[in-house]
């Protein structure tokens, strides 16, 4: 056999196995793993982030709807980013923001 010969069937198989044979391969080993037993218990810690430019409008109604989550209140926290907003409300608002202790106010100012 040539070496043109031998390089035409490693280049067959190597087709076939990419179409057919690693799919095939890979359904077998679906089938045959067991899901597992999941825990649902387990609530890890979540951050969520708020980024704000100008939003004084939406910002307190999305607050208040993350307040109203189906999730523990010590396993989250709320970080509210205001990126150089021009706006005077949403500074004022920002003392309201620190009386709970779940959230934090971030900002920056414009340069």
């Amino acid at each position: 056999m040539s070496v043109i010969v031998i390089l035409l069937y490693l280049l067959s198989f190597l087709l076939i196995w990419q179409f057919v044979g690693y799919p095939s391969l890979m359904a077998v080993v679906a089938i045959r793993a067991r899901p597992k037993e999941k825990d649902y218990s387990f609530q890890p810690f979540v951050s969520i982030i708020v980024p704000t430019y100008n939003e004084e409008r939406v910002v307190e109604k999305r607050i208040k709807n993350l307040f109203e989550l189906d999730y523990p209140k010590d396993k989250y926290e709320i970080i509210v980013v205001d990126s150089g907003s021009t706006t005077i409300q949403l500074r004022a608002w920002r003392n309201e923001i620190y009386e709970d202790s779940n959230i934090q106010f971030t900002g920056c100012k414009k340069s």
